[in-house]
């Protein structure tokens, strides 16, 4: 797996801007990417969730969704098991 530098994706997303899955579509085919991920996270106090989903860039649909919750605590086991659960979605 290759993933594209952060510095590459966002000087391509000032240029493409937000919005649906349909502009992400697109947006990966800029990147010349095979899949994207989005997405987003909810804090309430020290609770966490954290939502990714996995798009597809060839056929454009949705290969696997994500769904973790936990505590700023553990905020760096979260980030590893965000990245395991998301490889794990387009093996």
């Amino acid at each position: 797996m290759t993933v594209t530098p952060r510095e590459r994706v966002v000087a391509a997303w000032r240029k493409h801007g937000d919005g649906d899955d349909a502009a992400a579509v697109d947006f990966g085919r800029l990147l010349e990417a095979d899949y994207l991920i989005r997405g987003a996270y909810q804090r309430a106090g020290e609770r966490l969730r954290i939502t990714g989903h996995v798009i597809d860039i060839a056929s454009g649909s949705h290969a696997g969704s994500v769904k973790l919750d936990g505590t700023m605590a553990d905020i760096f086991e979260l980030q590893d098991r965000i990245a395991t659960s998301v490889v794990g979605a387009i093996a």
